[in-house]
């Protein structure tokens, strides 16, 4: 294992995944190899937990899984929480209600799981995202029959509320009214969502937060990534490697730019760490 590199921390979508959100099986090789030689694997990624071991199923190199943009850092061998970012509920709440006026999907990440309600169901197959996609979070979100109910009372822990918007035209009203809430900095990854954490946490400090659990240094980790989402984690990494499907906010901060996440670009980015060593 090259002695300057110890955590290799990837997201999924437009990373990991294909379009059609599957895994060719030269990455699916590369990600394993890596962690049999020593790589604490990461998949960071704004997906639940569960919906995160649904596509990976099958993947025994995975050493923590970071989800919900960095809200919760769970363990890759005991499933077990390791830590968790929580939402003010009373903003969660707040987001709801704003997000509930607009013909919308809202996922709401509690713990290791995401809900979506009989409306967002219906709601999410007219956002134009790809059916694979869809078809995934409707594989493991759980159903709740009234969200008002559910975030009634305080015994829910939330880390992340997901947001689709199905007219466009809505879309910057909606971040405008959410970002006038205290503490909450909504940010957009695909044309037509709205992504909501506490305050303006984000993958890279969950990164951090793992790397301090397990003795890593900030020089010792390779992110790989992107996204929006993925900015602050390409940025502070001590090797970042952008997709070559990257936006340009994305590529100009990173260390390097791979092939396309139709083209096994995590892979080859993989493969050139781990022929150096």
């Amino acid at each position: 294992m090259r002695k300057d590199l110890k955590m290799i921390a990837i997201d999924l979508d437009g990373t990991l995944l294909r379009d059609d959100c599957t895994i060719s099986q030269r990455t699916r090789e590369a990600v394993e190899e890596a962690g049999r030689r020593g790589y604490l694997m990461v998949p960071t990624t704004g997906r639940s937990y569960r919906n995160t071991r649904f596509v990976l199923n099958g993947f025994r190199e995975i050493s923590y899984f970071i989800n919900g943009n960095g809200s919760v850092i769970s363990s890759g061998r005991t499933e077990d929480v390791l830590y968790f970012h929580d939402m003010d509920m009373d903003n969660v709440r707040k987001i709801y209600e704003l997000a509930a006026r607009y013909d919308t999907y809202v996922e709401i990440y509690a713990g290791q799981d995401a809900y979506m309600d009989a409306k967002g169901q219906d709601v999410i197959k007219r956002c134009g995202l790809p059916k694979e996609y869809c078809d995934q979070l409707l594989a493991t979100n759980k159903i709740t029959a009234d969200y008002r109910k559910l975030l009634a009372g305080n015994d829910i822990r939330v880390g992340k509320v997901h947001i689709l918007v199905s007219k466009m035209e809505e879309k910057d009203k909606l971040i405008r009214e959410i970002d006038l809430l205290p503490g909450v900095h909504p940010i957009s990854v695909i044309p037509n969502n709205i992504e909501v954490v506490h305050g303006r946490w984000s993958k890279w400090n969950a990164i951090a937060k793992l790397a301090d659990m397990v003795g890593v240094r900030q020089e010792e980790i390779m992110a790989i990534g992107d996204s929006n989402n993925d900015y602050e984690m390409l940025l502070n990494a001590g090797y970042s490697v952008a997709m070559g499907n990257a936006c340009d906010r994305v590529k100009e901060i990173s260390s390097a730019v791979t092939d396309t996440n139709e083209n096994d670009g995590v892979a080859k980015a993989i493969e050139n760490i781990l022929n150096q060593e």
